[in-house]
């Protein structure tokens, strides 16, 4: 099973039907679409408490504490724990094209054990220098310049 996760922000409601509505048209069969929406965030405390309108397909879920961007994930994960699903996260403000969702999937195939990322970064990147002193292994990037494969599709 297949469910697409993602949270908003009240700025953001008024923006989000392109966004779902690429959700919807993948190519991949999505068995739910579920936006997480807190009872009060903390970056808005004087929101109103009214809900976005979404496209039929896509169900919102109201959760107790805004937890920034975690929202999307700590919640599906506890939601769906010992279930055998994949969840895949998406920004609220990006627009996905048709086969998005397919290719993690297919990358699943071949990484059925491992979480599969689009792009990833240290958390040193924002001053998080103990980072550095973590456990190894740790996951490498690999340089797109050298990527002879990525190049090729890039071309």
């Amino acid at each position: 099973m297949l469910i697409v996760c993602l949270s908003s922000i009240p700025s953001r409601f008024d923006k989000l039907v392109p966004t779902l509505e690429c959700l919807l048209q993948q190519t991949a069969k999505i068995d739910r679409i579920i936006l997480y929406i807190p009872e009060s965030f903390r970056r808005f405390p004087d929101w109103d408490g009214t809900l976005p309108d979404v496209p039929e397909g896509v169900e919102i879920r109201r959760v107790p504490r805004d937890m920034g961007p975690a929202t999307k994930i700590l919640y599906a994960a506890k939601e769906f724990h010992g279930e055998e699903v994949d969840l895949l996260l998406c920004d609220d403000d990006r627009r996905y094209k048709p086969g998005w969702a397919q290719a993690f999937l297919d990358a699943r195939v071949d990484h059925p054990d491992d979480c599969i990322a689009i792009a990833g970064f240290e958390a040193d990147r924002y001053g998080q220098s103990q980072m550095l002193n973590r456990p190894m292994p740790r996951a490498k990037r690999s340089s797109r310049t050298w990527d002879l494969r990525f190049q090729a599709r890039m071309v």
